[in-house]
């Protein structure tokens, strides 16, 4: 008897066809996971923001590339600053002269390395001068007089960075510190920009140096951004050495340096390490007059002096000075 052939179930919706292979999804996955992928993803964003400064461009306007280049390294590192600023030095005129603030002492490993200090042994302990400076500095001391700050600036554009005017700021001015006195004075008396700021002028600003050697004790000069402008390329460096100096106060203070890049104006704002700069005049209590050989006074609550070695003196309210120090002509 014949029977009819069972009907086949009918195919249900969304199946495969026989002979058809199943997705290679393990490829997919290897595919997102390789190199290829991730570089990708990397420059993607270059391209978007390149494609978009080009049809910006277009329409008979000519691209700025150095402009283009730049918009697409603020698309990939939109933290990264036009100028890399490094503070390379805080200096006196000699090895270390600072002031502490008044009531200030000195901390327990800057009295052993001034106790023991010479020329002959300038790292006592193993402790060198640059740190045990650096610590003075950090624990709120204050140049003596005169104080030598070098920046380091890098241009980070593939546009021109100008640099318009570099000046203090958060200017604080108060009477000579009188705490405790470090002096060891000087045993023998990219391209590097000297400036001088003043603070005994009224409005101290940076100004051209008195004489081609900043340790040099002529006045200063005219506006050193009258009529110069600072100028930095891509990956170039450039040293700014800033001569601060007051004969009359205790003198806190930043730097501000004004730029421009693609037109548009900036600003940066350097201090010592998260502290403002200090600066002091010696606290003179009496002048010291060179043609009539008579010696000054000056008033700390303790006072180190290199004569030889380092001597502290019994009498700091009243302690004497030669010219020039609290000079008087």
């Amino acid at each position: 008897m014949h029977r009819p052939k069972p009907r086949s179930k009918a195919r249900k919706s969304g199946a495969r066809p026989e002979g058809q292979r199943p997705p290679d999804l393990q490829g997919w996955r290897r595919w997102i996971r390789s190199p290829g992928a991730w570089s990708l993803a990397i420059l993607a964003p270059m391209i978007v923001a390149l494609g978009i400064v080009v049809l910006q461009g277009a329409g008979g306007q000519v691209v700025d590339v150095p402009a283009a280049k730049d918009d697409v390294r603020r698309a990939i590192g939109p933290d990264q600053e036009a100028i890399r600023l490094t503070l390379s030095s805080v200096t006196e005129t000699g090895p270390l002269q600072v002031v502490t603030p008044r009531g200030t002492g000195l901390t327990e490993p800057q009295r052993r390395f001034v106790q023991k200090f010479s020329y002959e042994e300038m790292a006592p302990g193993g402790v060198s001068l640059h740190d045990i400076h650096a610590d003075f500095l950090a624990t709120g001391a204050a140049s003596l007089d005169q104080q030598f700050i070098s920046i380091k600036l890098e241009g980070r554009r593939n546009q021109k960075i100008f640099i318009d005017n570099i000046r203090p700021v958060d200017v604080l001015r108060t009477a000579p510190w009188a705490g405790t006195l470090v002096n060891v004075r000087d045993q023998s008396g990219g391209e590097t920009k000297q400036m001088v700021i003043d603070f005994d002028d009224v409005d101290p600003i940076t100004r051209m140096p008195g004489a081609d050697d900043l340790e040099d004790d002529a006045p200063p000069g005219g506006p050193y951004f009258q009529h110069k402008t600072l100028t930095l390329t891509d990956g170039t460096e450039d040293t700014v050495i800033i001569k601060a100096i007051t004969a009359q106060w205790g003198v806190t203070f930043r730097i501000r340096i004004d730029y421009r890049v693609g037109g548009k104006a900036e600003h940066r704002i350097v201090d010592n390490n998260g502290r403002p700069f200090a600066l002091t005049a010696m606290n003179c209590t009496k002048p010291s007059i060179a043609k009539q050989w008579v010696l000054g006074r000056i008033s700390y609550e303790a006072v180190w002096e290199h004569q030889g070695s380092m001597i502290r003196s019994p009498h700091p309210n009243r302690h004497p000075v030669n010219y020039p120090e609290c000079g008087q002509d």
